[in-house]
């Protein structure tokens, strides 16, 4: 998230957020102990490391923020949004070479209003999401990378109920 020292999109990083010298340091000493490093960049929800920061606000789903989550999700129709995200994942394998995967987060989206916005408001959730999961995906293939995520918005006990039927993506997903 914002805890990279990026190049590309310096703007996101923390104050205090470690350098990637820092962060290679770190991946050599777990791969020395034979742990399998695996990178997370979070996607669509749990957005507000980047959302909150000057010129990504446009990006939001909702453009009201949330009292509790702030900018939460990003808008997963609006094209723009890509670039930024995969600025960061291009990042984040870069420095931390990672083996077989990738996790994309995608958690908890649906804590504020979801599929509310004026571009997505003409598709259910369940496509927007498998269609985001799908560009997400597509982008990792190329670098010969598996996404993970986390699966509670594709399970229908749990956030991926209604009212926004989330979990209806996952036979879509690849």
């Amino acid at each position: 998230n914002d805890r990279v020292q990026y190049e590309r999109r310096p703007e996101i990083s923390a104050k205090d957020a470690p350098t990637k010298d820092e962060l290679r340091e770190l991946v050599q000493y777990a791969r020395a102990r034979k742990l399998e490093v695996v990178p997370q960049v979070q996607t669509l929800g749990h957005c507000n490391y980047l959302l909150d920061k000057p010129g990504y606000a446009k990006y939001a789903e909702n453009t009201k923020q949330d009292k509790r989550f702030g900018r939460w999700s990003y808008c997963p129709s609006n094209p723009g949004i890509y670039d930024g995200v995969f600025d960061l994942f291009d990042e984040v394998i870069e420095v931390f070479q990672p083996e077989r995967f990738f996790h994309i987060g995608h958690d908890e989206f649906t804590f504020v209003p979801f599929g509310a916005c004026e571009r997505c408001r003409k598709s259910e959730p369940h496509v927007l999401v498998e269609k985001e999961v799908k560009r997400l995906h597509a982008h990792l293939a190329k670098k010969k990378l598996r996404a993970l995520m986390w699966g509670d918005e594709l399970l229908e006990e749990h956030h991926g109920g209604a009212p926004h039927n989330t979990y209806k993506a996952i036979s879509g997903l690849p």
